[in-house]
């Protein structure tokens, strides 16, 4: 994974958790808030984006991605945060082969940490 230099750095500086289990570099176990306040302006300063043009990626954007391009989404039995905001602290989390793979959609508070919740930073390059 070219992201988990970046992350075990931000593990190993204390700027996100994880669970015992959880190796240094993984994507899981990262909570929304963590994703979007700490890893995703990371990874734009890291790799010389601006921080606005680095989010997680919206349900719509994963379900269009995996049904044009990507014939492996919503085929494992992860889930992975999404962009959209549900409610007033919840987000959007979804992609499960057990509970509809691409059409998998529900919804998680902004800061659980999950070892089964992966993030997938996307980068836009419309302004």
């Amino acid at each position: 994974d070219p992201l988990s230099p970046i992350i075990a750095r931000l593990r190993e500086q204390g700027k996100i958790g994880k669970h015992d289990n959880t190796p240094a570099g993984s994507r899981f176990a990262i909570t929304n808030d963590e994703w979007r306040n700490v890893v995703c302006p990371a990874i734009a300063e890291e790799r010389g984006f601006k921080p606005e043009q680095v989010r997680l990626e919206r349900a719509s954007e994963f379900n269009a991605i995996g049904n044009l391009y990507d014939p492996n989404r919503g085929k494992f039995n992860i889930l992975e945060w999404f962009e959209d905001i549900f409610g007033d602290s919840s987000r959007l989390s979804g992609g499960d082969c057990g509970d509809g793979g691409l059409s998998d959609v529900g919804c998680c508070g902004s800061n659980s940490r999950s070892a089964d919740i992966a993030g997938r930073p996307l980068v836009s390059f419309v302004s």
